[in-house]
């Protein structure tokens, strides 16, 4: 995962850190995705920061939509890319259905 920045008055190009195998968490109480990854190297400096991203599930139905609608487009790549997934997906697809309780 890359995160990356750009000024957003001067733009002297863009900048980014990569977080190397983050760790996911979700977030009972406040229904959101926990992305974390302590110890990243600052991007212009030597310090080092821990990062916590939270994805809450308004944003997460976005991207689910936004990844179907990839799918839909262009169902080669995407079913090559989502392939070891497919497991989850189809469990989610259990539960939202309300076969799955």
């Amino acid at each position: 995962m890359k995160i990356y920045r750009s000024g957003s008055t001067a733009d002297h190009g863009e900048t980014h850190v990569e977080l190397s195998s983050p760790i996911f968490s979700w977030n009972k109480s406040e229904s959101c995705l926990v992305v974390k990854k302590p110890g990243v190297k600052d991007f212009t400096g030597k310090s080092r920061h821990n990062y916590k991203v939270l994805i809450d599930i308004n944003d997460l139905n976005k991207i689910m939509s936004l990844l179907a609608e990839t799918a839909l487009e262009s169902p080669g790549p995407m079913e090559k890319y989502l392939e070891p997934s497919l497991k989850s997906i189809l469990q989610l697809k259990a539960v939202v259905s309300g076969v799955k309780t």
